[in-house]
């Protein structure tokens, strides 16, 4: 018997899609583990970005953030404040919070 871990439509991180994007190229699909490696490679392209769409209902998803992306402190505030849907430019990053989505620390 197996039984299936609901994790509301994300992998183990929390990451529900990413996508590494390089001038030139097209976007490209990217797993948790590659996003960590990629944010971990020094030095960083400037030209290089990466998207990720994290789901907050996965408790998952802010460790993995706190332990490989440096996010202002104000980024975890408002996720877990938040019940409106808005994002903002937060320390030269983009920060977003959602109706539907709130983190809540167990």
């Amino acid at each position: 018997m197996v039984i299936a871990e609901s994790m509301y439509g994300s992998d183990r991180a929390g990451l529900v899609c990413g996508y590494a994007f390089r001038p030139g190229w097209p976007g490209h699909a990217i797993e948790s583990g590659a996003a960590a490696d990629h944010l971990a490679a020094r030095p960083h392209r400037p030209d290089e970005f990466l998207w990720l769409h994290f789901s907050l209902t996965n408790a998952a998803s802010i460790r993995w953030l706190q332990d490989h992306v440096a996010l202002p402190d104000t980024f975890y505030s408002s996720v877990k404040d938040s019940f409106s849907t808005r994002v903002e430019v937060v320390d030269g990053g983009l920060g977003a919070a959602l109706a539907w989505t709130r983190y809540r620390q167990s």
